[in-house]
């Protein structure tokens, strides 16, 4: 049986008390000079360009997941064997998508080189506004993802 989703309510209740497991994939083009990343609509780090990614879900293994969330953020799909070992990455936010709940996150990611056809292919959800390459030397990027090229490339 495939695991439940967490109503809402649920899920704030489990953000209130306890870290989420989350899964990213730094998304780099085929020199690995630039990556690839995506302008939130939503809490935390609305507004600021970020990898993709989302919750893991239970039952999941963190491959699975991250292929998982390319398909339903950005209708690609990954090739498993072209993702990255993964890392590690623990994130503290002030805020979070719901009213007076801070956001923690234990967040596991990839690195991934797409083809530029893969590339070509990326199609937006309602969670990202824009997408943007940037120099994986860009010191606009935010600290985290900064941290997610250094570990990865």
């Amino acid at each position: 049986m495939p695991p439940r989703k967490l109503t809402t309510e649920e899920y704030i209740s489990y953000m209130d008390k306890t870290p989420v497991a989350c899964i990213d994939i730094v998304l780099f083009n085929e020199n690995r000079t630039q990556v690839l990343l995506f302008k939130r609509t939503n809490e935390p780090a609305q507004g600021i360009y970020f990898t993709p990614g989302g919750c893991i879900q239970k039952g999941e293994t963190f491959a699975e997941a991250a292929i998982r969330k390319m398909k339903e953020e950005l209708n690609i799909s990954l090739r498993h064997e072209e993702l990255t070992n993964p890392h590690i990455i623990e994130e503290l936010w002030p805020n979070s998508a719901f009213p007076n709940i801070s956001y923690h996150a234990i967040t596991i990611f990839f690195g991934y080189t797409l083809t530029k056809a893969e590339a070509d292919a990326i199609t937006l959800d309602l969670q990202h506004s824009a997408r943007q390459w940037f120099s994986v030397d860009d010191p606009s990027i935010h600290p985290y993802i900064q941290e997610r090229i250094h570990r990865t490339r």
